[in-house]
């Protein structure tokens, strides 16, 4: 069975911030996996980290969001304009194929790939979904991403993957609404009252903080849960449960209380590294 959750996703983008100019032993360990390669990209600032574990097969790519001047006015501009795909896209895309191809050449089997990725990195994980090499297993989870393009998308095929987007009683995340539609289905997470509480990575560590429940359900049963329509039951805090009610594209959350955040340590400018490929 998948070990692979909320709490994995959100720990492996985290890791792909802290990666841009610390190594590895910066970022928070993730339960069976172990980092196999980081790879900072100087002409499209794309950053990635990738694990890999040894007993599921399962590979995780997590791509980082916006931290340069590069990204926020190049690549989030493209993406914003609906590029169907921007250089940063293409580079998340060519990474991911020669890691597959690595672990091949060393006979590392690779049962399922997980494509993650918050905010810009959102964009590559599902532009690499689309793009991803035939018969390989993928689910692609990301945080409040953008869309896509839909002109990259084959409207024959139903895509293995969620956005969780945070939103509060005043405004949602707006980064969510660019871009295009989602690949997939968007999970709506509602916070509280705040207004400014919706797109860091602190908005999301706090959801589930929240929602423990939620935040250590596999993630191919909460995309399973939402193709069915299925209700959860998602206990909160301070009031009693409440059945959720999940429409077929957009889903809401419970309510949450949370505190206004301010860009966290992993949201800005600093000193890059490279990294290497290792087992």
């Amino acid at each position: 069975m998948s070990v692979v959750n909320l709490e994995v996703v959100y720990t492996a983008c985290k890791n792909a911030y802290t990666r841009l100019h610390n190594d590895e032993s910066a970022c928070d360990p993730i339960d069976g996996f172990k980092e196999i390669k980081y790879e900072f990209d100087e002409k499209t600032h794309h950053g990635a980290v990738s694990y890999y574990n040894d007993n599921t097969k399962e590979l995780i790519v997590a791509h980082r969001g916006s931290v340069t001047l590069k990204d926020w006015l190049d690549t989030d501009v493209r993406i914003a304009l609906r590029a169907k795909q921007t250089p940063a896209d293409l580079a998340a895309i060519d990474y991911t194929h020669r890691l597959i191809n690595e672990l091949r050449q060393k006979r590392q089997p690779i049962s399922k790939i997980y494509l993650v990725g918050h905010s810009k990195a959102g964009h590559e994980a599902q532009v690499g979904a689309v793009n991803l090499i035939k018969g390989i297993p993928y689910t692609c989870i990301t945080l409040n991403a953008p869309g896509i393009n839909p002109k990259i998308k084959n409207p024959d095929v139903e895509y293995n993957h969620i956005n969780i987007r945070v939103t509060t009683k005043l405004r949602g995340d707006i980064v969510s609404l660019a871009g295009g539609k989602p690949l997939g289905h968007t999970l709506n997470l509602q916070l509280g009252e705040g207004l400014f509480a919706c797109h860091t990575m602190d908005s999301v560590k706090k959801a589930m903080e929240k929602h423990k429940d939620l935040a250590q359900m596999p993630v191919d049963e909460l995309i399973k849960a939402t193709r069915v329509n299925m209700n959860l039951n998602v206990k909160q805090p301070e009031t009693p449960k409440k059945e959720m009610d999940y429409t077929k594209n957009t889903h809401n959350m419970s309510n949450l209380t949370v505190n206004k955040t301010e860009p966290n340590e992993h949201e800005v400018t600093a000193p890059r590294n490279k990294g290497r490929f290792k087992f």
